[in-house]
């Protein structure tokens, strides 16, 4: 079975503080975006596979918030239907209802360091963004004050 985040690095990579900039958001819809926030769901699901690696905020789709903050640590796929079925509890699924794969080519984002922000932000959410959001520096330091000065990478779940 694919477990896709033993090992994987934390939240901030290198010499990164906790009060490095989170500079874009992935949006995702609820409930989901609150289950990657609070560490339950390890991997989003999606059609395409990116480049893009290390801290990233997770914006509830249609709220204007943003309720969390992880690591994109790497990228698994295609995956195949066996997968996919054998891993429902990293993306999010209840047994006996995986289905077929949602889309042709079917990629896990691997999610760590999971940190929920409790109350969320609020940002701007500007028209046509569906997928990622650049979060401007004043989001970006509300984050760094919600996450604290004293905060480590192994404080996170993931």
């Amino acid at each position: 079975m694919l477990e896709g985040d033993a090992g994987q690095p934390g939240l901030f990579v290198g010499d990164e503080a906790p009060e490095a900039a989170v500079p874009r958001a992935l949006i995702v819809r609820r409930p989901w975006a609150d289950m990657i926030a609070s560490g339950v769901k390890r991997w989003e699901i999606r059609g395409t596979s990116t480049s893009l690696r290390g801290p990233m905020a997770i914006a509830a789709a249609g709220s204007g918030t943003i309720v969390g903050v992880c690591s994109l640590a790497g990228v698994l796929g295609p995956l195949t239907a066996e997968d996919y079925q054998e891993a429902w509890r990293l993306w999010g699924g209840a047994e006996g209802t995986q289905g077929p794969l949602p889309y042709l080519r079917t990629y896990a984002w691997v999610l760590t360091q999971a940190r929920p922000l409790d109350p969320p932000i609020p940002y701007r959410h500007p028209a046509g963004a569906v997928i990622w959001v650049k979060l401007n520096r004043e989001v970006q330091a509300c984050i760094r004050r919600a996450l604290g000065p004293d905060r480590t990478a192994s404080e996170g779940r993931g």
